[in-house]
């Protein structure tokens, strides 16, 4: 008689009526309502699994409605059904028994066109990065030692390589290299914080854009040249309208960076606890003209 009321974020009608489940409290079939007031249930286990640590090909599983969250796709619900019942489904490890069912390409993102001249230096641009291509000399800065809160110091080539393929596609995330008289100069990465863990730390607004910087190392130091990277970098964020924000969360331990963005200009917030680190928030707004 249970049926269960999953929370979602669909506005979809179809998704308020699903088959009845059994099951009580304490029990495989573990789903929760209240009774003698209603039979909806909104907690039950999202996934059963057995494996065997033996022979992994013998190990079964199976979540509670299926592999894809498109309301409208064949495996939005398919594995329902089978979750309701109790049952279980094997966990496929062959590649060759797999099913090849659609492709997907997934395209590089066009960054435009954009360079910015600094009186007494010269011109910076953006340059948009490939993963491929690129990934030698990523992991010769990404690995130095001054590079330690940069987080890939252990990291071999081949899986930064994979990283920023990861993150050329990404729908939430830009990479780029600012490049002054066609050298490449600092690695820049633009993300939505609302979809990232430190969304849920702060109180994001409409706007903002989150920021990750990496200056490469200089051979012969010049006055104003950092500053001629953000000033590239912050134009070129601005010269969107819809950005409004800039939100950086470098390491708290880290006083060369937290050093770096106060002489740009950042206004220092709160410290937030993150998976890999106490992290400093610090904003820097756009001008209103």
């Amino acid at each position: 008689m249970h049926t269960i009321t999953p929370w979602n974020t669909y506005r979809d009608e179809r998704l308020n009526s699903w088959p009845g489940i059994g099951g009580d409290h304490d029990c495989v079939l573990s789903s929760y309502s209240v009774p003698g007031l209603t039979h909806s249930c909104w907690r039950a286990p999202v996934a059963r699994y057995i494996w065997d640590l033996e022979n992994i090909e013998n190990s079964q599983w199976i979540v509670q409605f299926g592999a894809n969250d498109d309301p409208v796709h064949e495996h939005f619900s398919n594995q329902f059904d089978i979750w309701r019942q109790g049952s279980l489904v094997p966990v496929s490890v062959e590649w060759d028994e797999m099913r090849l069912e659609s492709t997907v390409e997934l395209s590089e993102v066009n960054l435009c066109n954009y360079s910015h001249a600094v009186n007494g230096l010269g011109r910076f641009e953006v340059r948009p990065v490939n993963p491929k291509h690129d990934s030698d000399l990523i992991h010769s800065w990404v690995t130095q030692e001054r590079a330690q809160f940069w987080g890939m110091a252990n990291y071999d080539k081949q899986y930064i390589e994979f990283i920023y393929q990861y993150l050329d596609v990404h729908p939430h995330h830009d990479i780029f290299f600012i490049a002054f008289e066609n050298q490449s100069v600092a690695l820049v990465q633009l993300y939505d914080p609302r979809y990232e863990e430190v969304g849920d730390k702060f109180v994001t607004q409409a706007g903002d854009i989150g920021l990750h910087i990496f200056v490469a190392p200089a051979k012969n130091p010049v006055a104003g040249f950092t500053q001629g990277i953000f000033n590239t970098i912050k134009d070129y964020v601005f010269s969107n309208s819809d950005n409004k924000r800039i939100v950086a969360e470098p390491d708290s331990h880290n006083i060369k960076a937290l050093s770096r963005f106060k002489r740009l200009g950042f206004v220092f917030g709160e410290q937030v606890e993150l998976t890999s680190k106490t992290a400093q928030l610090v904003y820097f707004e756009r001008e209103v003209r």
